[in-house]
């Protein structure tokens, strides 16, 4: 088990880690994505269901 242990240590330290500044890059790139995803997923079903209520003569 120890040994287990000391292999998972050894190899956590040949990871290249990113750094603070690529970790915020990537993270503000990823939030900006789907921030705009959720934009057009909202504006497509508010659209479709704009248009069902119209064929249903709800409105």
């Amino acid at each position: 088990m120890l040994d287990f242990v000391k292999g998972v240590f050894s190899e956590l330290k040949k990871v290249n880690w990113l750094t603070k500044e690529e970790l915020a890059k990537s993270s503000g790139f990823v939030a900006g994505f789907v921030a705009i995803f959720t934009f057009l997923i909202w504006v497509i079903d508010s659209g479709l269901g704009a248009l069902a209520a119209l064929l249903i003569g709800l409105k």
